[in-house]
């Protein structure tokens, strides 16, 4: 699948149209769900190029950085720094679950994201700290006292460890923050994308079907409703997928052909004399990008 990818991309950055794209996937054995997946995920970074890993990761040194420079200037050790920066990093975890749900609308979805990249910077300017730390020694067992008692093995493992073992996790633990944090605005993105394809492709049915007589005009809009949304479910098709309109007396069968296109034909119900049936009309894409 990777492999398939990279060829992808390749032949789009090369100005490759999002046919050729779905013929590529269908020569390797893909379906069109695939294709269109792929062209969904690549459409939302072309839209939104601060997206991409190398943006996010850029942002989140950036933050390190300046977390970094902050606690050398203020005139902390190195054991100060790392006790604070740690400090930073847990109660950023901790307030992070206090926001939830995350906001909708865009510009305060994105100005949410830049401040949650303050946690894996805090964590990449802890292992920066760390790997210049000359180390703790071991703590001494303690006379009493059961808070003692239970930080002491925790401290002896620092101590054993090491802090630059320490600051292998820390950027590990970083690391993956970052990498959920950029998914989950990747997909709220992509949602974005998808929704405001969906009403741009509500109306091209409705005129489409309006236009070819498929249905009586006051079906028209109801119609295309159904069909977009069996058109966007993003899951592998059911080739039995069908809209009955009992008011009609027809069943419409729905045949995607990628990129919102689709082969319609209507037939009569089983207990309907409908006449004029079947029914077809050939539907051609409205791709994402256009």
């Amino acid at each position: 699948m990777k492999d398939m990818y990279k060829k992808a991309r390749s032949q789009r950055r090369n100005g490759a149209s999002a046919q050729v794209i779905r013929d590529l996937f269908r020569e390797q054995g893909f379906s069109i769900v695939d294709a269109d997946q792929f062209l969904l995920r690549e459409t939302t970074k072309n839209k939104h190029p601060f997206v991409r890993w190398l943006w996010f990761a850029g942002g989140a040194y950036l933050w390190a950085l300046v977390l970094f420079v902050l606690s050398k200037s203020l005139g902390f050790t190195v054991q100060q720094q790392s006790v604070n920066l740690g400090t930073l990093a847990l109660a950023l975890f901790a307030v992070g679950f206090l926001f939830r749900p995350k906001p909708q609308q865009l510009k305060r979805r994105t100005a949410f994201t830049v401040v949650e990249l303050l946690f894996p910077a805090a964590c990449i300017a802890l292992c920066a700290v760390l790997f210049a730390h000359p180390g703790w020694p071991s703590p001494r067992l303690p006379d009493g006292g059961a808070l003692m008692s239970t930080l002491w093995p925790l401290m002896w493992l620092g101590a054993w460890l090491g802090p630059q073992v320490l600051a292998v996790v820390a950027l590990l633990i970083g690391h993956y923050a970052l990498l959920n944090i950029r998914t989950s605005f990747f997909v709220y993105l992509q949602d974005r994308v998808t929704e405001a394809w969906r009403k741009r492709l509500r109306v091209y049915y409705r005129d489409q079907l309006i236009q070819a007589e498929f249905v009586p005009e006051n079906y028209a809009n109801n119609l295309s409703v159904k069909i977009v949304k069996l058109l966007t479910s993003h899951t592998e098709w059911n080739p039995k997928s069908v809209i009955e309109l009992y008011a009609l007396g027809i069943q419409v069968h729905v045949q995607p052909t990628g990129g919102g296109g689709a082969v319609l034909v209507a037939t009569a119900l089983a207990s309907s004399a409908t006449e004029g049936m079947p029914k077809t009309l050939e539907v051609e894409a409205l791709e994402l990008d256009k």
